[in-house]
This record gives structure tokens, C-alpha cells and sequence, in this order.
């Protein structure tokens, strides 16, 4: 059962039916419960809130050139990219849900921007969060999972990379766009490795991100002892990566460079 009570049950009666009666079902790539709902929760079950949000969610959709340009069967992401922006699925917490590791510190931006790549990067972060849906997709039909833990690293975050304007604003904006139009799908967020000059990003992130949002992200400087006793107080082993604690595979050695 996707409603966990009578009052999700009725909201998202009277939601489905407001979103057919104004045409906006029609245009959802997906319109079950589990999808609905995660619109309604994001806006504490209030129906004309959650349809403003499906609103603009369609409008973002429709009028974001990147977004079109990465579901267009036309388009691949370039190798660079792919060997730049890495990203892995390491397992599953204990309640089946998809944990992704992301080393966002280690990425090159200012390289790939540089190259004039910002529209494929876009591309190619959109393409990371169908990949991501596919994962949760499958873990609700095996247990019901909605949701996934999220554990990026931050080590190598260098003041160079923290003063570069264009990389800033692209993070801030797919942040942006994460909270606003794939709502709810984050249960946790661990930051580890996080240097003094994590704290700039993440007080710009603060006027960006909802505050349900906030409440979900750890952040953790670079003490291993401390970082990885609260990983595996809420995660598996065999979900965490031998670097961080646990027993599954290595993720680290996939950087044989460091970014410059």
C-alpha cells in the first residue's frame, strides 16, 4: 500500500482527480501513487500547493533545453563526461533502499565548462537522476522502498574549485532543481570529508534547498572514526564501500587522477 494513512489516502484521491480535471495527469510520465505522492509529501498533503509544484514541474520540463536534449534519442553522453562526473550504486540500506555514492569533490567542472560542456553536464546529471528512479523503481516493487541514501565525498574540495564562479552556479542550480522537481526522494544524506570551506556552498544552499530537505543532510569534516561509526550505525556493510567502512567493492580506486 503506497499511503501509509486515512489522510494520504484521501488526499490523494482528491489530487488525482483535480490533476485529470485540469489536463496535468495526461502529461506525467507517470501517474501511480507512489509517484503522486511524493508531490503531496513534499507539500504536507495540501492538494492546491502540490498541483502549483506539478505545475511548475511540467513547465521546467518543457521549457529546459538540457533536459530535452538528454532524452532525446539522439543524444549520448561524451566519454569525458562519463569518465569525469563518476557515480556508483554500492548497495542497499536496511530498508531496501538504493544508497549512491558521488565524489563530488573530485569532479573536474571547471574543466568541463571550460570545454564548453555545460549543456552535456546538465545532460548528463538529469540522465544520473533516471538512472536513479530506475533504481528506486525497482526497490519498490521488491519492498516497498521510495526513497535513497545518498553519501558524497567532499575530500579534494580545493579553494580553487570553491572561488569558480560558473562551478558554484551550476551546483546551486541542479540543487535547486533536485529539491524542487524530484521532491522526496532523499531519506538521508551523508557528507563526509567536508574541509573548513564546505561551510560557503553549504550556506548558499541553505536559501535554496527546503528545509525538509536540510534536516536530511549529515555533514562530517574528515575524521574517519566518527564519519564511518555513523555510517554504519544506519547502513549495511555490505553497502558500504571497503574506504568507507564497509565490505563492498572499492569505489575509490575509479580515480586514478587527481583533479587539478
Amino acid at each position: 500500500m503506497a499511503c501509509q494513512n486515512e489522510a494520504e489516502e484521501k488526499a490523494l484521491i482528491e489530487f488525482r482527480n483535480q490533476l485529470t480535471e485540469l489536463s496535468l495527469l495526461e502529461n506525467l510520465e507517470k501517474s501511480d501513487d507512489h509517484f503522486l505522492l511524493r508531490w503531496l509529501r513534499a507539500r504536507n498533503l495540501d492538494v492546491k500547493n502540490a498541483i502549483e509544484m506539478i505545475k511548475n514541474y511540467l513547465e521546467w520540463k518543457n521549457n529546459n533545453e538540457e533536459y530535452k536534449m538528454a532524452h532525446s534519442e539522439y543524444w549520448a553522453p561524451s566519454e569525458l563526461i562519463v569518465d569525469e562526473l563518476k557515480y556508483k550504486f554500492t548497495g542497499l540500506d536496511h530498508a531496501g533502499r538504493p544508497v549512491l555514492w558521488m565524489p563530488i569533490a573530485r569532479y573536474d567542472v571547471k574543466g568541463l565548462l571550460k570545454k564548453g560542456l555545460k549543456p552535456d553536464c546538465f545532460g548528463y546529471c538529469y540522465k544520473i537522476m533516471d538512472h536513479l528512479m530506475l533504481e528506486i523503481e525497482k526497490q519498490i516493487l521488491a519492498c516497498g522502498a521510495t526513497q535513497f541514501v545518498s553519501i558524497i565525498d567532499s575530500a579534494e574540495l580545493t579553494l580553487e574549485k570553491i572561488t569558480h564562479i560558473e562551478t558554484i552556479q551550476c551546483l546551486l542550480r541542479f540543487m535547486k532543481e533536485f529539491d524542487a522537481y524530484y521532491p522526496e526522494l532523499i531519506h538521508s544524506c551523508y557528507i563526509v570529508n567536508a574541509p573548513w570551506i564546505f561551510s560557503t556552498i553549504f550556506n548558499m544552499a541553505k536559501s535554496i534547498l527546503s528545509k525538509t530537505t536540510l534536516r536530511k543532510i549529515n555533514i562530517f569534516d574528515s575524521n574517519e572514526e566518527k564519519w564511518k561509526k555513523v555510517l554504519l550505525e544506519n547502513l549495511p556493510e555490505s553497502a558500504l564501500p571497503i574506504e568507507y567502512g564497509g565490505t563492498a567493492s572499492p569505489v575509490l580506486s575509479c580515480y586514478k587522477k587527481t583533479s587539478e
